[in-house]
């Protein structure tokens, strides 16, 4: 786990969860974070009030058609085209429309039984849809971590989760995952409640910590939140729970090979499309203004 008061982002993942705040506004359509990020009032890595008319890159982001302020007192058509979502919806689509099938290795006869529960694991509705689903999260952020998650007070049996990749910070080794962490948040007043879900070989380790927006903060029990006071009684002194098993139980999956100091991260299918999602937004908006300009005019012959 990290240690207290860690900043938070971790300082080498600040860069990528940024470019993961853009590229999840585009895909949710959240117009007004859109308009924050591109504005420099979001606090992420585009532009600050002042730069609104200089050069560079920085002042082409605040040129860009959601960075542009609204005078006061003026109404602006603003229209959002789903393209982004569109986007990734098609690309879950090519890799799940036919869902992957898991078998026993090996032509070895199979218990009835075994195959069953294999079936029911992995080849089952549910399983597809959590293909599916995570599908859309790895076209737009680059990545998913698949895991399996038990609980016998929900179910008789094991089955799949995904978590975002923003909701995660990955250490690989030779460009293989050798450990993750999740990170579930809440928000309390100003307050954040982090509750950090560490997979290594042989544990989960489960930790609470109490902070700031870009403070990790001071590790608190796990019997603090309501959303974590049931791994209170299952964890040991150590805050682990053991796995029983040598390996790793949670999977990192990317989209496409990435660069950079942070390669083994995956890149989007939004990689050098956000300029033109912007630019098809500002189309589609001056369109319908034109629309709205020319219902308001009336045509009045002489007579």
């Amino acid at each position: 786990m990290p240690a207290a008061n860690t900043p938070w982002p971790p300082k080498a993942w600040a860069p990528a969860y940024a470019q993961y705040a853009e590229n999840d506004a585009w895909l949710t359509g959240d117009t007004k974070t859109l308009a924050s990020l591109y504005s420099g009032q979001g606090g992420a890595t585009h532009t600050r009030a002042g730069q609104a008319h200089r050069g560079g890159v920085v002042g082409a982001m605040s040129r860009a058609f959601w960075g542009r302020p609204v005078a006061a007192g003026e109404s602006r058509t603003r229209l959002h085209v789903p393209a982004p979502a569109d986007l990734a919806t098609l690309a879950s689509n090519l890799q799940y429309s036919d869902p992957p099938v898991t078998n026993f290795l090996g032509d070895t006869k199979v218990e009835p039984a075994a195959k069953a529960r294999l079936d029911l694991l992995m080849n089952s509705d549910e399983a597809h849809a959590t293909f599916n689903a995570q599908g859309e999260i790895k076209s737009a952020l680059g990545a998913t971590i698949i895991l399996p998650r038990w609980d016998t007070s929900i179910e008789d049996h094991v089955w799949l989760d995904h978590a975002a990749a923003d909701t995660a910070i990955p250490v690989f080794r030779h460009g293989r995952l050798v450990g993750v962490t999740l990170r579930y948040e809440c928000l309390d007043g100003h307050v954040y409640w982090r509750h950090l879900e560490h997979h290594a070989p042989c544990y989960v380790e489960h930790a609470l910590f109490r902070g700031a927006q870009s403070s990790l903060g001071s590790q608190v029990p796990l019997q603090d939140r309501p959303e974590t006071e049931a791994y209170a009684a299952l964890v040991d002194g150590d805050s682990r729970i053991s796995t029983l098993i040598g390996r790793l139980t949670a999977g990192y999956a990317p989209y496409a090979p990435a660069s950079g100091a942070i390669k083994d991260a995956g890149r989007s299918d939004f990689n050098q499309c956000l300029p033109l999602f912007d630019a098809l937004d500002k189309a589609f908006s001056s369109w319908v203004r034109d629309l709205k300009l020319g219902a308001g005019r009336m045509f009045v012959p002489d007579a």
